[in-house]
């Protein structure tokens, strides 16, 4: 997972996310996903002091409300080198956008270095069935990726290992969205920005007949009238470590009591 290859770049990242101004019209995923993560968090005991939120969603009023005391900064990117110092940050909470990260690994080893020793990292992504239903339509007609590349479970478990994480525990989930009409499903696709900025994309107009090829071939995924959209949700949460001169991480004992 190190040597992953950015599948788009920081600009056009940036860009559909400045752009965006209907989130909230369709963000019924993230407030799902959100309310399953608070669940989780209510079995964990932690009274973080500083909280690092990266998301997209609704996660800051749900966190005050557990957190009261604790001071949230909130992050609308995924920057390359975070400008925190080291152990400063007592808890990182991150629903549904860490699988736009063009490196994971690369990204979770920063997330390491800031994260406090017992510290809580917590995170929701999406996983690599997302959207099959599209990705397979789309692949019946043309030799273009449509869909991005999303990471695997256990290659992510594996990333926060080798970022220094300890005890990452990792789970996974399907939900499917059915759609009346495929208006409706693009409409929320486009709101909660899933649209494809990938580098090796067609970069000219994809034109009628093809994209009238493609809806054919979703309608064969039809169930009971209705357009299915799979999503794969991929649970993470890991604790930071002691991070020392040397690169390795050293958990005190008593937290592995803890435990």
């Amino acid at each position: 997972m190190s040597e992953v290859k950015p599948q788009f770049n920081d600009n056009d990242l940036c860009r559909i996310f400045e752009k965006n101004h209907s989130f909230e019209k369709s963000d019924f995923l993230h407030r799902e996903i959100l309310e399953r993560m608070i669940d989780r968090l209510s079995l964990i005991k932690i009274n973080p002091k500083k909280i690092l939120l990266i998301d997209q969603g609704f996660s800051e009023e749900k966190l005050n409300n557990i957190f009261p005391d604790a001071k949230i900064e909130r992050l609308f990117e995924l920057p390359e080198n975070f400008s925190h110092t080291n152990n400063s940050v007592d808890m990182i909470f991150s629903n549904l956008y860490l699988h736009y990260s063009p490196n994971p690994e690369k990204f979770f080893k920063e997330l390491s270095r800031i994260l406090k020793p017992n510290g809580l990292l917590m995170f929701t992504m999406l996983g690599p069935d997302t959207l099959k239903e599209l990705r397979f339509a789309w692949g019946a007609v043309d030799k273009f990726p449509h869909i991005h590349d999303f990471y695997d479970l256990h290659d992510v478990g594996d990333s926060l290992m080798r970022s220094q994480f300890s005890e990452p525990v990792m789970d996974m989930e399907y939900l499917t969205i059915e759609y009346k009409t495929t208006d409706a499903m693009f409409l929320d696709l486009k709101n909660t920005n899933s649209v494809n900025i990938l580098s090796n994309r067609r970069k000219t107009l994809t034109g009628k007949k093809r994209f009238q090829e493609f809806l054919v071939e979703l309608e064969t995924y039809k169930q009971n009238n209705k357009i299915p959209l799979t999503f794969e949700i991929i649970h993470g949460h890991a604790w930071g470590g002691v991070l020392r001169a040397d690169g390795e991480v050293e958990v005190p004992i008593e937290f592995i009591r803890r435990k």
